[in-house]
């Protein structure tokens, strides 16, 4: 997940993103969230190997974010991480 934010509207979603994010890793999801300069200002964007889902932050929903997770998470496992591990 990345994200740039400027407004404190943005600010505020981001903080929401990094509960979701530290109860998915407490899920044992394989999650990594950091700043991103190169997106557009105060944009959210979820990516899985080939996946993308990039969004204002005005647009950010919870089960958006958790739906993503859940989708992409172990749909390619080269590094077989995800084996017998049970999905969130």
């Amino acid at each position: 997940m990345g994200h740039d934010c400027d407004s404190e509207a943005c600010r505020e979603v981001v903080a929401q993103v990094e509960d979701v994010v530290v109860q998915e890793l407490a899920l044992r999801a394989r999650v990594v969230m950091t700043p991103d300069p190169d997106l557009e200002r105060n944009t959210i964007a979820l990516a899985s190997w080939t996946r993308v889902d990039s969004f204002g932050s005005a647009d950010y929903t919870d089960p958006r974010v958790r739906d993503f997770i859940k989708a992409h998470s172990c749909r390619f496992d080269p590094e077989r991480f995800c084996r017998d591990r049970p999905l969130n």
